[in-house]
């Protein structure tokens, strides 16, 4: 399963999972069996829809707490901070988000922009995808890949990069929609997780340019 196939297949099992919730949870309420949460879930349900004053209201009004309540200039602090030290205030109470969020934007880029490549490359499992023949020859483009044919070390790195923005997206994604990793979406979600930032760690000194 792709990665994108898997990130859609995990999408539609986590919607079809709150639709069977969403079922059952109505069935309680007719068969008078409803918990303290049943008739949470059923307030907001009932409330939820009530036309389209409310929604122009809430989108007037919260702006304006926001900026009454200091959460305006927070976020400007935290924009300013992060372009002074790499992170804000707001960021470090949970920095894998932070870092999942631009990470795969910023590994990425690398890939689309760098000008050379590492001398070696180590897969997830501690494997070499590639290196050079020669790590005295920074001009040489010969490289050897676990038996393989020649391979063209810049493509590979590449690939390797995708992978480990992959990494950090799958992390991101579930984070979102994952839970109890019994669908076949969600393990190849993992897998692209554990694979990417192991692929991350292994090659964390390479990721220059």
């Amino acid at each position: 399963m792709e990665f994108e196939e898997a990130k859609k297949a995990l999408s539609e099992e986590w919607v079809a999972r709150h639709a069977q919730w969403d079922a059952e949870r109505k069935e309680r309420i007719a068969a008078g069996k409803a918990d303290g949460l049943d008739s949470v879930f059923q307030r907001l349900e009932e409330r939820g829809p009530r036309v389209w004053s409310r929604r122009v209201y809430w989108r007037v009004r919260r702006p304006i707490e926001a900026l009454l309540r200091g959460y305006a200039y927070g976020s400007a602090k935290n924009t300013f901070l992060r372009g002074k030290r790499g992170w804000g205030q707001q960021d470090w109470w949970n920095l894998s988000n932070y870092l999942s969020e631009w990470l795969p934007d910023a590994l990425r880029y690398m890939a689309a922009h760098s000008n050379g490549h590492p001398m070696e490359v180590t897969d997830h499992d501690g494997t070499k995808l590639y290196e050079l023949w020669d790590k005295n020859d920074w001009t040489t483009d010969s490289v050897r890949s676990l038996g393989s044919d020649e391979v063209e070390p810049q493509h590979i790195w590449e690939e390797t990069l995708e992978r480990m923005a992959q990494g950090f997206e799958a992390f991101d994604y579930l984070c979102d929609h994952g839970w109890h990793n019994d669908t076949e979406a969600e393990r190849e979600l993992t897998r692209i997780r554990d694979e990417g930032m192991k692929l991350f760690m292994n090659n964390f000194g390479a990721l220059w340019d």
